[in-house]
């Protein structure tokens, strides 16, 4: 008898503890999902094919350190005759967007995999549908037709099926990137757009412009959902926060503002650089906002605490883009000074002074800068890969000699 019931005991205290260990994890997945930060906008699901790329690329990345740099892919491009504006890359960087003073944009097809489509040259030579000039069939890029002034930005959305631009027209303009057709012609600026992005998660998209504002828009919608207003001259660029919850922008009022997209109000003023903000990037963990400015500097800002953490020296002329690494532990900057530097961003000497305090400016963060031929630098971007991808367009400087 005595055997038997220490079998029972044995056989309910068996039955007890997996639900004693149940009701434990049930506890600590609902204690997970109330400490996630729940989205305050409506914010579209990718795509399970484009999340599974993601995937397969970051199982590819390289943890890059101080001692292990990236590898850096430089596009160059020829001919442009000083009018190309403004250069975008895909995620890969095998498509190419970039925009010029002549009113177009070009996709440059990088994979060869040929650039024919909607708006491509018919079989008996004529132009088909769409808004695209006539091209040679074996020209390297599809020229689409649509603004009515110098394009100023462009952008590929998420999932690369779509394409932003802006222009001085006052209009954004979305593209197909799969049919080269223009789909959709955005207006409510009254002045030159200078820049757009998209929201990281896609749908929404925000604009910057010389009327003094920035404006969020979403895709099925002609007119904006919110006017950012508060800088005291133009905004020049912007860059939305990883958590789509924040947009940053920079103005030449020499100053940064971060908006919050629910609200539509400013939440931080970022004062310290001495001339115009011209490039924006946050780190992948959202709490370190980096910004360039035309006289060359580079600062970097806490945004939880409104302070600026350090000033990095490189450049010579105006920073033009920036990119952090995966890891936010590297920062990548293309400037107008032909050249590309890299920053480590996890420097000792970095410490965190009040927006009114000078922060020095420290010279050990550049661990290594290249230089072009004669090409700017328009756009530096890190792949999920870790690759960093920089292009811009050759600008012949020196006269040339004239044999007759």
């Amino acid at each position: 008898m005595e055997d038997l019931l220490k079998q029972e005991l044995e056989k309910e205290n068996g039955e007890e503890k997996p639900n004693k260990r149940t009701k434990k994890e049930e506890k600590k997945a609902k204690a997970l999902e109330a400490s996630r930060l729940k989205s305050r906008i409506p914010l579209p699901e990718l795509p399970p094919e484009v999340v599974d790329v993601r995937l397969r690329q970051m199982k590819q990345r390289q943890a890059l350190t101080p001692e292990n740099l990236p590898s850096i892919a430089f596009y160059t491009f020829v001919s442009t005759y000083n009018s190309m504006s403004a250069l975008s890359f895909n995620m890969d960087g095998s498509t190419v967007a970039a925009g010029f003073l002549d009113s177009s944009v070009r996709l440059y097809d990088c994979d060869n995999r040929g650039v024919g489509g909607l708006n491509s040259m018919a079989a008996d030579g004529s132009p088909s549908l769409g808004n695209c000039a006539p091209i040679d069939p074996d020209a390297p890029f599809t020229r689409l037709i649509g603004h009515a002034g110098p394009v100023y930005g462009v952008d590929f959305s998420p999932d690369e099926e779509l394409l932003l631009s802006c222009s001085a027209d006052c209009t954004i303009r979305l593209w197909s990137t799969e049919m080269k057709a223009n789909l959709v012609s955005y207006r409510g600026h009254n002045n030159p757009v200078w820049d757009v992005k998209w929201c990281p998660q896609g749908a929404y998209f925000a604009s910057a412009c010389h009327d003094r504002t920035a404006r969020l828009w979403v895709t099925d919608r002609t007119y904006p959902l919110r006017i950012f207003a508060g800088h005291a001259t133009d905004v020049d660029v912007l860059q939305w926060h990883p958590n789509c919850h924040y947009i940053a922008t920079g103005s030449s009022d020499k100053s940064l503002r971060l908006w919050d997209v629910r609200t539509g109000n400013c939440v931080r003023l970022l004062i310290g650089h001495h001339g115009t903000v011209t490039s924006l990037t946050f780190s992948p963990d959202g709490k370190t906002l980096a910004s360039g400015a035309d006289n060359g500097t580079v600062m970097l800002w806490d945004i939880a605490q409104g302070k600026r953490l350090a000033t990095l020296n490189g450049h010579g002329m105006s920073v033009n883009s920036l990119a952090f690494c995966a890891e936010g532990s590297l920062l990548a900057s293309g400037g107008a000074d032909d050249t590309v530097c890299l920053f480590n961003t996890a420097s000792p000497s970095q410490s965190a002074t009040s927006p009114g305090q000078e922060a020095g400016a420290t010279d050990e963060s550049l661990l290594k800068k290249y230089r072009t031929k004669a090409t700017p630098v328009y756009q530096v971007q890190f792949t999920p890969s870790n690759t960093l991808l920089a292009g811009g367009a050759f600008c012949r400087t020196e006269p040339r000699e004239i044999f007759i």
